[in-house]
């Protein structure tokens, strides 16, 4: 007993701050799409959409929920690799140019495509990365709402079929992004992604 409340009790802890960012993400995409950019707007989009949620999984459970995994994981697979061969024929494949042209808009120059330069200035930086780098590789496949998906597959080795798979699309996706980044900064230039953004997210 004290281990499911233990269990449970994390997993709705993590679920709910993992649903409150979820939510406000989605609300602001859909008030940026509809042209509404008060904070009003913006509210009323994250409770519409929260409500649509709602009754959509009320509705259709599990298997909805699944085929919405896959029709998103789709668009953000096809969008990933048509931007990707769309950068690489930017510069004729020749990733040499790709680096050089992102290192020269950088304003670091060369020190761009050296590492160290974002996580390398101290132990607390080195700290950071590591940080990073296991809340990617494993705080994403310990949400409880990923770790529930197992649940849903009627055997064992179907479940570990899932996760192969699920590690080479992961991966996949992780090796264009690197892509994109490097053509955002070759094409676009770091200062015009950081005035859209201070942190880079954009």
């Amino acid at each position: 007993p004290r281990l499911r409340l233990a269990t449970g009790s994390a997993s709705v802890t993590v679920s709910v701050l993992y649903l409150v960012a979820q939510m406000v993400g989605a609300g602001s995409l859909v008030a940026l799409l509809l042209g509404g950019t008060s904070g009003a707007a913006r509210v009323w989009t994250v409770i519409g959409v929260g409500a649509l949620m709602i009754i959509y999984v009320s509705f259709g459970g599990m298997r909805a929920t699944t085929w919405i995994q896959i029709v998103k994981a789709v668009l953000l697979m096809a969008g990933a690799v048509t931007l990707t061969v769309l950068v690489l024929l930017r510069f004729h494949g020749d990733v040499n140019q790709l680096l050089k042209s992102a290192a020269e808009r950088s304003g670091h120059g060369l020190d761009f495509l050296k590492p160290g330069l974002q996580y390398g200035g101290g132990w607390v930086s080195r700290f950071d990365f590591i940080s990073l780098g296991l809340a990617l590789v494993l705080g994403t496949a310990g949400l409880p709402h990923i770790l529930s998906r197992f649940y849903t597959v009627p055997t064992a080795r179907a479940a570990r079929r899932s996760v192969v798979w699920s590690i080479g699309l992961i991966g996949a996706f992780y090796l264009m992004t690197i892509v994109l980044g490097f053509g955002a900064a070759a094409l676009v230039g770091s200062d015009a992604v950081r005035r859209s953004n201070a942190a880079g997210n954009t």
